[in-house]
C-alpha cells in the first residue's frame, strides 16, 4: 500500500486516431521517476492503430474505448470516472512529459497544494525545439491573469481529483474546455505554479488550433458569454479586453 507522500496518480490520456506520437507520449510516462502512477487511456472511438499502440504496454495502463466519438471535454469527464487516483495529470497523445514531472509536482501537491502547474515548451514533429518557451507560471488566485493570458497547458498540470469530481469539464467545449476550468477553479482556489519546465508540446499541422478557426470562435464567445453571467465585470475587467480580442480575430478570419 503506497504511503500517504507517494499518492496514486491517475494520468488520462485522451486519444483520437493519435498513431503518430502516441508511443512517445505513453514512454514519457513510464520513464517517470515517481512511479506510483496509472494510466487511464480514453480510446474516442479512433479508427487507426491506436489500440493496438495503447494494449502494448503492461497492466498500468488501463484501456477504454468509447462506444461513439464524444467532445473532447466530455471524453475527459467519462475518463476522469475511471480513475483510481487521489491526484490527475493530463497528457495529451502528442506531446510528452519530462522524467522528474509527477515527483517534483507530487511533493508540492503533499504540502497541501490541490492544483499544481509548471512551464513547458513547443517542440516540432520530431521532437526539436521551436523556441518557444513558457516558464512564467504565477501563483495565488489567477482568474484576472488567465482572462489577459492563459500560461496553463493542460499537459503540465497534476489536480486534486475532487475537484475535477465537483466541478467537471464543460461538455460543450472541444478545445477551450481546459480554460474554461482553470478560470472556474481559480476564483476559489489558489492556483500553485512552478516554473521549471515538465511538458512538451507539440506543434504539427494536425493541432486542433490550426485545423478549426471557426470553432475557436465559437468557443471564445461561449465563454465570455457564459463569464459575464456568473462574475462582474468590475471585478474582472479583464473581461473587456478577452471580448474585444475575440471579436477582432473573428472578423479577420472572415475575410
Amino acid at each position: 500500500m503506497a504511503r500517504l507522500n507517494e499518492p496514486l496518480v491517475s494520468v488520462l490520456i485522451n486519444c483520437y486516431n493519435g498513431e503518430d506520437f502516441l508511443k512517445d507520449a505513453i514512454d514519457s510516462v513510464y520513464a517517470q521517476t515517481y512511479q506510483n502512477w496509472e494510466i487511464v487511456f480514453w480510446d474516442n472511438a479512433s479508427t487507426d492503430n491506436t489500440k493496438s499502440i495503447a494494449c502494448s504496454y503492461n497492466e498500468k495502463l488501463r484501456y477504454f474505448k468509447a462506444s461513439k466519438l464524444t467532445n473532447l471535454h466530455e471524453a475527459r469527464n467519462l475518463a476522469v470516472e475511471q480513475c483510481n487516483g487521489l491526484t490527475v495529470a493530463f497528457l495529451d497523445a502528442d506531446d510528452m512529459w519530462l522524467p522528474n514531472k509527477l515527483e517534483n509536482q507530487i511533493k508540492i501537491f503533499t504540502e497541501g497544494h490541490r492544483i499544481i502547474y509548471g512551464g513547458y515548451k513547443y517542440v516540432d514533429e520530431s521532437g526539436k525545439s521551436t523556441g518557444f518557451e513558457q516558464t512564467n507560471c504565477p501563483s495565488g488566485f489567477l482568474t484576472s491573469q488567465l482572462i489577459r493570458k492563459n500560461s496553463i497547458s493542460v499537459g503540465s498540470v497534476l489536480i486534486d481529483i475532487e475537484l475535477l469530481r465537483q466541478f467537471k469539464f464543460d461538455e460543450y467545449y472541444e478545445m477551450m474546455g481546459d480554460f474554461d476550468l482553470w478560470i472556474r477553479l481559480a476564483k476559489e482556489f489558489k492556483i500553485k505554479g512552478v516554473s521549471e519546465i515538465v511538458e512538451l508540446s507539440r506543434q504539427h499541422g494536425s493541432n486542433m488550433s490550426i485545423t478549426r478557426a471557426k470553432r475557436w470562435l465559437s468557443e471564445r464567445r461561449h465563454f465570455y458569454k457564459k463569464f459575464l453571467m456568473s462574475n462582474s465585470i468590475f471585478q474582472f475587467p479583464g473581461i473587456v479586453f478577452y471580448i474585444l480580442k475575440t471579436e477582432i480575430k473573428g472578423l479577420r478570419n472572415a475575410r
